[in-house]
């Protein structure tokens, strides 16, 4: 419970790996009072005591049963998803934002043929790339990057809307190349109902378009 008020019920969880070394903070249920949802609290990470912190939120609704983040270092706090903002960078990022509050997801599969997403969000391997948030209540951003190498090929990409809460959701999704938007601007769409799939293919229903990615420079979009 909250301290003076004994209506508000959480309960979370803080999954700490010593592999990844990514914080993922899962709150299961968050009720009873509108004070769990954080009109009363900051919600953010810290290094150490008094140590450099990054904020997510201050006084506001951010956290709601069944939200999930994740804090994935790329060296330092460079890499922390904070304030409805991811900042892991490196040669190559894929970026899916949208305009309401939705769980849309981002979808990845790289010239190896594996798929980055919620599900797999570090399949590790020779193509490998990171998923550094699963926002599902939010206007993302969910960002897919490789912070220092990147197969030559293709990647196809999807934005699936696994939960629409207030049609419809436009979606905007650019690929970066050394952090600079690439292949000729944003890709971008609309939902109007939801569509929960893990599916991402050529053909998928969710399917935005195909990234060349041809190294340092010269990479587009195709469709």
């Amino acid at each position: 419970m909250i301290l003076g008020d004994s209506t508000a019920h959480l309960t979370f969880e803080v999954i700490l790996s010593e592999s990844t070394n990514t914080i993922d903070v899962l709150y299961r249920t968050m009720s009873g009072s509108s004070r769990v949802n954080g009109t009363n609290a900051t919600t953010g990470i810290q290094q150490g005591t008094g140590g450099p912190a990054t904020q997510r939120s201050y006084n506001t609704s951010s956290v709601y049963s069944g939200t999930k983040y994740r804090w994935t270092p790329t060296g330092g706090l460079d890499g922390v998803c904070s304030s409805g903002s991811c900042v892991g960078t490196g040669v190559l990022r894929f970026t899916l934002g949208w305009s309401a509050t939705a769980d849309l997801d981002l979808h990845v599969v790289t010239p190896c043929g594996t798929q980055v997403y919620f599900g797999n969000p570090a399949p590790g391997g020779s193509c490998a790339g990171v998923l550094d948030r699963d926002d599902t209540y939010g206007i993302g951003p969910e960002n897919v990057f490789w912070t220092s190498a990147a197969t030559v090929g293709s990647y196809t990409v999807c934005a699936v809307p696994w939960s629409i809460y207030s049609a419809p959701t436009s979606f905007s999704l650019g690929a970066y190349v050394n952090n600079t938007l690439a292949g000729g601007g944003f890709a971008t769409g609309a939902y109007y109902s939801s569509g929960p799939t893990t599916v991402c293919a050529r053909y998928s229903t969710y399917y935005v378009g195909t990234f060349y990615y041809a190294g340092p420079s010269g990479s587009y979009w195709y469709w």
